[in-house]
């Protein structure tokens, strides 16, 4: 039995001061709390599909093959704009670049069930 209501928890997620984001098995976004958001510079939750784990020019490939093999990867980059601007992969109102932790885990949302996301 949880302590917490189901609205306890959406208020954590929503204002946690850590980004988290949940990406379907496709690595499309399809929920981001309000830290990302402003990280992001996402104006509209519309945007999200725009935002694709596995397009994104920040994040190497060597780490896309993990996760398209199921694996979880930790890893430092330096994120910039102007390669989201450029490979047009959604609207920001951020330029220049910053320096993330990423930490990415593939997630069942079934007991004993295939990876269904991010």
């Amino acid at each position: 039995m949880s302590i917490l209501s189901e609205e306890e928890y959406r208020l954590l997620f929503s204002e946690s001061p850590i980004g988290l984001m949940i990406f379907n098995a496709d690595g499309v976004l399809i929920e981001a709390n309000l830290r990302v958001r402003k990280l992001l510079g996402l104006i509209k939750p519309s945007q999200f599909k725009l935002v694709n784990l596995f397009e994104d020019p920040n994040i190497p490939e060597q780490y896309k093959s993990q996760l398209n093999q199921k694996m979880e990867v930790h890893f430092s980059a330096e994120y910039d704009f102007d390669k989201i601007r450029n490979h047009q992969i959604y609207d920001t109102a951020r330029s220049g670049k910053i320096y993330l932790d990423f930490h990415i885990y593939p997630f069942s949302l079934r007991k004993n069930s295939t990876i269904n996301g991010f």
